[in-house]
């Protein structure tokens, strides 16, 4: 018997739609409606610009990796803080950061890609993609995409 992410569905994000895409696609992004809570209180941590879209991430692959790791952590006792963090992009370069979980290596060299702290770039970076990490230790399996905020 194969398993196919669908087979994964009570592990998810309550959150998170169940949907038959994870069989045919990386991520799914749902748009929030702005009367939506979850919307608000990702609208609140930009206090200098309005988001025009936000979408939630619904990335199976980055999820189930980094909910393996955490549980790994927790049965190690070893210590660990959830954080957020927020990476700016080219909205052309949207797709290529979610799919990649935010990698700055496939990214195209920005050695300065990461930021913990809200922040908008300029007119070329219309998009933040916010990041759920367990630890400051940049490997694939220490965090993964929750939103991707549009400007």
């Amino acid at each position: 018997m194969s398993l196919t992410l669908s087979d994964y569905n009570d592990y998810y994000p309550s959150t998170w739609e169940k949907s038959a895409a994870y069989e045919t696609t990386l991520y799914v992004l749902k748009e929030l409606q702005e009367h939506q809570d979850e919307y608000q209180t990702i609208k609140k941590a930009f206090t200098s610009v309005t988001p025009t879209k936000i979408h939630r991430i619904q990335h199976p692959t980055a999820y189930l990796r980094y909910l393996v790791h955490t549980e790994f952590l927790e049965n190690e006792n070893i210590d660990y803080t959830e954080s957020i963090a927020y990476f700016p992009v080219d909205t052309p370069k949207m797709d290529v950061c979610i799919s990649y979980n935010c990698d700055n290596r496939v990214l195209s060299g920005n050695e300065n890609f990461q930021s913990t702290v809200p922040s908008y770039l300029g007119t070329e970076k219309s998009v933040i993609v916010v990041q759920k990490r367990s630890c400051s230790i940049d490997t694939d399996k220490n965090y993964y995409p929750i939103y991707a905020v549009q400007f």
